[in-house]
């Protein structure tokens, strides 16, 4: 997947909001962040006369930066907590009030001093929405904070909130159509033209399985699907959300049985499957891993002393911010059937 990538050229950021409202061909698949730095906001944006001559929105990724936790607005729209960034801190500030805008609660925590916001995306067409307030009582006129950023590839100089917004504690917001055509998607090994993903009563896509040479260089054969498959034998629906693979494989052997484990991505479940074959198909057995405070549950599984231990990331020590991720470490409970004992992530 290409990655939109929004760079600040100025040390210091400003509170905004982020939404990106995806049109046309695109992945089925997204996540919500919010920041108080120039952040970009995923929306339908049906008064800018730049949607008009785009396709239907179908997809809505919407970021509150400085965040610490999801954020729910009037709409009853979900903004993710603060995710994407590169660099800086955030902070927050509830108890503004904040004029020019119906949403104040998006402006009232900020990521400063950040270097950059990335996302991965498909190819196809968005609105991105960076929604700014100057909300730092060190600025008291025009001129006194002028930055640039860049917005996958166009440009913005000399930048002033301050002047843009009409004064302090206004919101603006600066919509930008962005189009993605620089990136190829593959899928079984073949360049695709619209990657996306199946249709929710389709199988989900499955990971990939290969034997490497013993060189540890190539392949020794051709990757093969490995199938996760529920209690009654079919496989995992694409719309299953809470069970289908997504990313973050992982293999262990424990008593003779092959597990096979992974995230769900967008529902953050860490779960696990098992076969007697190395190579499937696997049956599903349950969740290893709740969510996590903090966006991805990614992990390994090692043996130590004859002791079996889980590794993720979690982002509690850092307050959830989701860029500051630190390790953790438990045992893992086999029951007597094989399957796992769910941890709770946020114990």
């Amino acid at each position: 997947m290409n990655k939109v990538t929004r760079r600040i050229l100025c040390p210091i950021i400003l509170p905004v909001a982020l939404s990106l409202g995806v049109l046309g061909c695109q992945s089925a698949h997204h996540s919500t962040t919010t920041s108080s730095a120039p952040a970009a906001t995923a929306s339908t944006a049906a008064a800018s006369p730049v949607i008009s001559v785009l396709p239907t929105v179908q997809k809505v990724i919407r970021v509150k930066a400085g965040a610490t936790a999801p954020f729910k607005d009037s709409q009853g729209n979900v903004w993710a907590a603060d995710e994407g960034f590169s660099g800086g801190d955030v902070i927050e500030r509830p108890d503004l009030t904040i004029a020019n805008t119906t949403e104040p609660g998006i402006y009232q925590s900020e990521h400063y001093g950040m270097d950059s916001f990335s996302w991965p995306l498909a190819n196809g067409k968005y609105l991105v929405k960076l929604h700014f307030c100057e909300t730092y009582e060190g600025i008291g006129g025009p001129g006194q904070r002028v930055f640039s950023f860049n917005v996958q590839g166009r440009g913005f100089e000399d930048f002033d909130v301050w002047v843009k917004a009409g004064g302090p504690l206004k919101a603006y917001v600066e919509s930008v159509p962005v189009e993605l055509t620089n990136g190829k998607r593959y899928r079984d090994n073949k360049a695709i033209e619209c990657g996306k993903e199946p249709a929710d009563h389709e199988p989900a896509p499955c990971p990939k399985i290969v034997r490497l040479s013993d060189n540890m260089l190539e392949f020794a054969a051709a990757p093969r699907d490995l199938v996760v498959l529920d209690q009654n034998s079919q496989p995992l629906k694409a719309g299953d959300h809470d069970r289908r693979f997504f990313e973050a494989s992982w293999m262990h052997k424990y008593n003779g049985k092959y597990y096979f484990s992974y995230s769900t991505g967008d529902t953050h479940f860490l779960c696990h499957a098992t076969s007697d074959n190395l190579y499937g198909p696997f049956t599903y057995q349950g969740v290893i891993l709740t969510p996590v405070l903090g966006w991805t549950t990614h992990h390994s599984i090692c043996d130590f002393k004859g002791k079996w231990y889980l590794f993720h990331h979690d982002s509690k020590p850092s307050g959830g911010r989701t860029w500051l991720r630190s390790l953790k470490v438990i045992e893992l409970e086999y029951f007597p059937d094989g399957s796992i004992k769910t941890i709770q992530g946020q114990q």
